[in-house]
């Protein structure tokens, strides 16, 4: 869950949260992009309201040109990573 991940991240030594969203091929790529956008935004916002502070999240819309997989449920997701 989001508040999971926001205490797992409020442990760890201040770094940077990279907040990745993807989108499923299908569709247009500017609207697949946005979406993922949207997605990414939404991740951060929950973050944020569970203590995250906004400053260490790094938002990435990657759409469908980078897609995780080849199923369209997995590219329907958003990736938190913690970096130096």
């Amino acid at each position: 869950t989001v508040h999971s991940a926001a205490a797992q991240i409020s442990a760890v030594r201040p770094g940077a949260v990279l907040v990745t969203g993807y989108a499923a091929a299908g569709g247009p790529t500017d609207f697949n992009r946005a979406l993922s956008q949207k997605r990414a935004e939404v991740v951060a916002a929950a973050l944020v309201a569970a203590g995250v502070p906004r400053e260490r999240l790094r938002l990435i819309a990657k759409g469908e040109t980078q897609a995780v997989s080849r199923s369209a449920l997995v590219d329907r997701q958003v990736e938190i990573e913690l970096v130096d």
